[in-house]
């Protein structure tokens, strides 16, 4: 992130983990057998959001941080910059970053900006108090709330809603790739929701390749530019480094499905599905849709514009009570990121004083339904969505209340070991859970090292054998089940998570695999 977020990690990470000492963590039940075994009800286990750490760069259909770490897009769309009335909205704009950081543990916000308020329908305006008001946002995202920043190029607000871009959007972004292209922590979201107008249906031949290279559009017969245009348009004002920025580019149609003979060139690129409407919505779906670009190991994709909210329009699922969390568990399974759209009463929030978030009624009067003014929306759930995905944690042993530890910071060297230490908030201490999608089993991963806590001896079962860091490969000796008692039990040892001395609580003592006994050396709080 910005470079004071990451000259004092240390001292950063100890600020969030006192603020996060608001309770303590009891664990009822425990047996002990010393005298010497410290109550667990005097241990902390401290979680915050995770935030990437420097460039990002993609790698086959991942996108990594400059640390190595898988970066997943987890985040709100914001729209008040997107009218020519922009300026009534900057304090609801402001608050909701904050709430988006704070409350809905965000790693990014997009911000949806009027291409025709900022340069003109013609591209060669400029109105210099739009810019200032756009720059501090993203200042207020970045250096306040250590947020990636999406910058989207919006034309839908303004009276001059085009299909497709224009010159007007190459100015823009010869603008905004100006002044950011240094900037790590911003994307760029090329145009908002390019509409392809073909007279024989939506996402054919012909819509794709006026998608990619831009032609005369048959409902007006004008001509607009092409994806590949606003791609070279701003990585031609970098030429001597083409990886700085993540590029994302939105879909035709709700959809995917055609685009494979018309990918864009040009480094670190993420293709962005929004709203996915293709019925029914289910697995079958979402993967004809989009998920074929992951599964076939073509492109990274994010769905950077997704809500489900009581309306009559198509974004509305009649059977969203079961296909929301369906569409969310889907998501984490592929690894796909989301960008929520918005932090508005009756979409994600119901009050726009308190951002509470909308619930989906699953019975009663107000049982869900698609119709206007029912104030009912997934925010809830995708609230809790983005805290399971994206919160990080510490991890507690109870015998020794020391935490556990990865022994070389930022190495990324596959072997190193995993130890106990006195728990004082750095990066290395702390863990992501990141579930496996077949079942109740997590990969750790590390967030100094981006790296998975691994079984050292593949399915040998034998007590004692040691735990460490190594590439996330997917395998079984990287796949914990959260046991009963907070136990971690290998997926492929079936042994467990276990401090070797039980009640010494020395600083660098071995953490290793044994016999799951119910000791208390094995349980963990987080």
């Amino acid at each position: 992130m910005t470079s004071a977020w990451r000259t004092a990690p240390a001292l950063r990470r100890w600020l969030l983990l006192t603020a996060s000492m608001t309770a303590l963590v009891a664990a009822s039940g425990l047996a002990y057998s010393s005298a010497k075994a410290a109550s667990p009800a005097e241990f902390y286990a401290a979680s915050q959001c995770a935030k990437a750490d420097g460039a990002l760069h993609v790698h086959g259909v991942r996108v990594y941080d400059a640390s190595g770490k898988q970066f997943i897009s987890y985040g709100v769309t914001l729209s008040d910059l997107q009218t020519a009335q922009w300026a009534k909205g900057l304090a609801h704009e402001k608050t909701s970053i904050k709430i988006a950081a704070t409350d809905w543990c965000v790693n990014t916000i997009r911000l949806q900006i009027a291409q025709d308020v900022l340069v003109g329908a013609d591209g060669k305006s400029f109105d210099k108090s739009f810019w200032d008001a756009i720059t501090a946002e993203v200042t207020l995202a970045e250096k306040s709330y250590h947020l990636d920043v999406v910058l989207n190029d919006d034309t839908e607000g303004t009276n001059q809603d085009e299909p497709a871009p224009t010159e007007a959007t190459v100015a823009f972004w010869r603008r905004m790739a100006a002044q950011y292209k240094n900037d790590p922590d911003v994307i760029f979201d090329l145009f908002n929701e390019p509409r392809a107008i073909h007279p024989t249906g939506c996402g054919n031949k012909t819509d794709w390749n006026l998608w990619q290279n831009g032609g005369v559009y048959y409902a007006n017969k004008k001509t607009y530019l092409g994806e590949q245009q606003l791609v070279s348009s701003v990585r031609d004002l970098k030429a001597d480094d083409d990886s700085k920025n993540l590029i994302w580019v939105e879909n035709i149609c709700g959809s995917f499905s055609g685009v494979l003979g018309h990918l864009l060139k040009g480094a670190n690129i993420v293709y962005d599905i929004h709203h996915p409407t293709g019925t029914p919505h289910a697995p079958s779906t979402w993967n004809t849709d989009y998920g074929f670009l992951i599964e076939g190991n073509h492109v990274p994709v994010v769905d950077g514009e997704w809500t489900n909210y009581a309306s009559s329009g198509p974004e509305c699922w009649p059977n969203a009570p079961t296909s929301v969390p369906a569409y969310l568990a889907w998501m984490a399974q592929h690894g796909i990121g989301m960008s929520a759209w918005s932090l508005l009463p009756g979409v994600l929030i119901t009050s726009a004083s308190t951002y509470n978030p909308t619930v989906i009624m699953t019975s009663g009067k107000d049982k869900w339904r698609c119709a206007n003014g029912l104030n009912q929306g997934a925010g809830a759930l995708i609230m809790a969505w983005f805290k399971q995905q994206n919160e990080v944690h510490q991890a507690v042993n109870q015998a020794h209340g020391l935490c556990l530890e990865a022994w070389a910071p930022r190495d990324t060297n596959n072997g190193d070991k995993v130890q106990l230490n006195t728990c004082d908030g750095d990066e290395n201490q702390f863990w992501s859970f990141a579930p496996d999608g077949a079942g109740p089993s997590y990969e750790l991963v590390n967030e100094a090292h981006g790296l998975c806590l691994d079984a050292e001896a593949d399915h040998d079962a034998a007590n004692g054998d040691r735990v460490e860091l190594w590439a996330c490969n997917g395998g079984s000796n990287q796949r914990w089940k959260n046991a009963p008692g907070h136990i971690f039990e290998n997926g492929a040892h079936g042994l467990c998570l276990d401090a070797e001395s039980q009640h010494d609580g020395s600083a660098g003592d071995v953490v290793q695999l044994y016999a799951c006994d119910g000791g208390i050396n094995q349980v963990w709080r987080w």
